[in-house]
């Protein structure tokens, strides 16, 4: 699962970089109008499929996180560090 998380991260992370170019892309250059519209729906694209990858990888952070102790096993933790 940590290699997933990795992949994940690396590949959100060549994402934003790749958005980023678009943008700078569409700002500097005096495209025509249909190519605009095409640069605008790459972007759109890429942004949905990183909030997609954003959203698996913290779900991913959760399950390999710390998992919560259950109510008798944090009063017997308790009882324990206070003896």
């Amino acid at each position: 699962m940590k290699k997933i998380l990795d992949s994940y991260e690396k590949t959100i992370a060549q994402l934003t970089v790749r958005i980023g170019e678009l943008k700078d892309e569409m700002k500097v250059s005096h495209l025509p109008v249909e190519q605009l519209n095409k640069l605008r729906d790459r972007i759109e694209l890429l942004q949905t499929e990183k909030y997609d990858l954003m959203f698996t990888a913290a779900q991913i952070r959760t399950h390999l996180g710390e998992k919560p102790l259950s109510p008798s096993l944090a009063a017997r933790k308790t009882e324990a560090e206070a003896s």
